[in-house]
């Protein structure tokens, strides 16, 4: 019987896709918006927290044979990005505090909350 690679680490690959899609969108398509004044609804702004969490979690996930509760470890990185967020970028030059990127990390771990339930009742 014959498996394939993304059955066997379907962590693995997410991981890379979600990191893939995260320079994506924090690079190009960021310029891109800024550079020619377009009005995304801050899709740039905040995509890169939305898409950290699923980054931090599908890693840790991979990375670990210890598997905590999906709820705990979504939970967690939501609070470490949000902590990030609040206290860590005031003492940062140039960076701002931004609500909505607290609020894309908490939506991010919502849905990386459920895509994870996904995940884990594939048959690998």
């Amino acid at each position: 019987m014959t498996t394939s690679r993304i059955k066997k680490n379907p962590y693995l690959w997410a991981t890379i896709f979600a990191v893939i899609l995260f320079l994506v969108f924090r690079i190009p398509y960021r310029n891109f918006i800024y550079l020619n004044g377009i009005n995304d609804f801050h899709i740039a702004d905040v995509a890169p927290n939305f898409i950290g969490v699923f980054i931090l979690v599908y890693y840790y996930k991979w990375s670990t044979k210890d598997y905590l509760n999906n709820l705990f470890i979504c939970s967690a990185v939501f609070i470490g990005l949000s902590f990030y967020e609040v206290f860590v970028q005031k003492f940062m030059i140039s960076q701002t505090i931004d609500l909505l990127d607290v609020l894309a990390s908490f939506l991010g771990s919502i849905f990386c909350y459920f895509s994870c339930i996904r995940i884990d009742k594939l048959d690998y």
